[in-house]
């Protein structure tokens, strides 16, 4: 996510609120760097960020740390436009690192709307993803994560 992030564009068409999104994430990237200061690959992926984005160089020496919490989340959808959602992240008690985070609609109006594309979808009118949104972060913003439906929540399709 970190990777996609700051270098695919499609994550600021996406991300309605893109800056304020890459900003947090750096800021829980640097809190993840500080728990494991000796681990190479950490060192690894700060150099290829920072010769990749603009704005981790700028971003990166404010020392910004955040650590991942609920809140609201604005995403892009190519046929939905944008939709709203709550996550709320739950952590795992015996091992911290592990993190689940679920999302959901946060109204009745997108919850409608992402119900009737997940109809369309499952009755064959709109075209399946050509590539598995959970594993492939090259996806464009014209085939962002087709959803489908889980009691008030949403999730990428599995191929």
């Amino acid at each position: 996510m970190l990777w996609w992030m700051f270098t695919d564009p499609a994550a600021r068409t996406v991300l309605v609120d893109w800056e304020a999104e890459a900003a947090a994430l750096l800021a829980r990237y640097r809190a993840a760097v500080g728990r494991h200061p000796d681990d190479p690959a950490f060192e690894e992926l700060t150099d290829r960020l920072h010769a990749a984005s603009c704005e981790v160089r700028a971003w990166w020496p404010r020392h910004d740390i955040a650590h991942l919490s609920s809140g609201t989340k604005r995403l892009r959808h190519p046929d939905l436009g944008e939709l709203e959602f709550q996550h709320v992240v739950l952590q795992v008690a015996d091992d911290p690192e592990q993190k689940l985070v679920t999302f959901a609609a946060s109204s009745d109006e997108d919850q409608t709307r992402i119900a009737k594309t997940h109809t369309r979808l499952a009755a064959g009118r709109l075209p399946a993803p050509l590539r598995d949104p959970l594993t492939d972060f090259s996806w464009g913003a014209e085939r962002c994560w087709p959803l489908r439906l889980r009691r008030r929540s949403i999730r990428p399709i599995a191929n």
